[in-house]
């Protein structure tokens, strides 16, 4: 029992896996990047943990989207080998479709097993290592980095015990930015009107401003859209954040008004 507690006390104190965690590193564009931010988080969890802990992620300013890290291309395989010091998750899985796998972001692409696949389809850029992926035992279904090889090669792992290190990947945006210019503006809006099939407007050209347009976003849009859903009127400007209140409220009652 002494021994038991002993061992255990050990493990709690100086665990296999210490975290090692880096702040998140920018891949600039001068570097041949994308711009993109890279965080490697060094705690050891399984692939639907890494995923989860990735999109809760707190993420440098001016950036947002945090997920579990994709990469496109060779290039960035080395820049992300060169962030980790311990094997990672990487967001590649073919758990929807055995042999058959996606980034679970959308990356564009995909790599068919021709050991699962007759005539296989293989349009993502891979970098498995050897055999892989065997699917042995069967089950590996979630992609993972091997930090041991300096070329950072992937192996394929299963829920059955294999935990690792993940980096979060995220990208330039600011919130409510549907077309990626780094402004919340009509176009904005009208992406998203036409999402529910509302179709566009013309509007004024500042995003939350309600009418008649003044050519700012001020107490009075804030007001303006408190009235309409019953809330109590505000006595004071509204900071930034606010217009993610006035982009719900301009959509609502713009289609109100249709």
């Amino acid at each position: 029992m002494f021994r038991a507690s002993l061992c255990a006390f050990a493990l709690a104190a100086f665990p296999l896996h210490p975290s090692r965690s880096t702040a998140a590193v920018l891949w600039l564009p001068e570097e041949g990047g994308n711009s993109h931010a890279y965080e490697y988080v060094g705690a050891f969890v399984d692939w639907p943990g890494a995923v989860e802990r990735s999109a809760a992620a707190t993420v440098p300013e001016g950036y947002w989207l945090p997920r579990l890290v994709t990469i496109s291309d060779a290039a960035e395989n080395q820049f992300v080998r060169g962030l980790i010091s311990d094997t990672i998750w990487i967001g590649f899985s073919d758990a929807e479709i055995e042999g058959e796998w996606r980034w679970i972001d959308g990356t564009p692409g995909y790599w068919q097993d021709p050991d699962v696949f007759t005539t296989p389809i293989q349009t993502a850029w891979v970098n498995w290592s050897g055999e892989e992926p065997n699917d042995t035992p069967p089950g590996e279904d979630f992609g993972s980095m091997d930090a041991l090889d300096p070329l950072g090669s992937w192996n394929d792992g299963s829920l059955g015990g294999a935990h690792y290190a993940f980096v979060v990947e995220s990208v330039p945006g600011v919130f409510g930015d549907t077309n990626g210019d780094l402004v919340v503006d009509i176009a904005d809006l009208n992406s998203v009107r036409n999402l529910f099939g509302a179709g566009e407007i013309g509007g004024p050209a500042i995003l939350g401003e309600a009418y008649p347009p003044d050519g700012i976003v001020d107490i009075v849009d804030l007001n303006l859209v408190r009235n309409r859903f019953g809330f109590a009127l505000s006595a004071t400007v509204p900071e930034p954040q606010s217009l993610v209140l006035l982009l719900a409220g301009a959509t609502v009652i713009a289609l109100l008004r249709r």
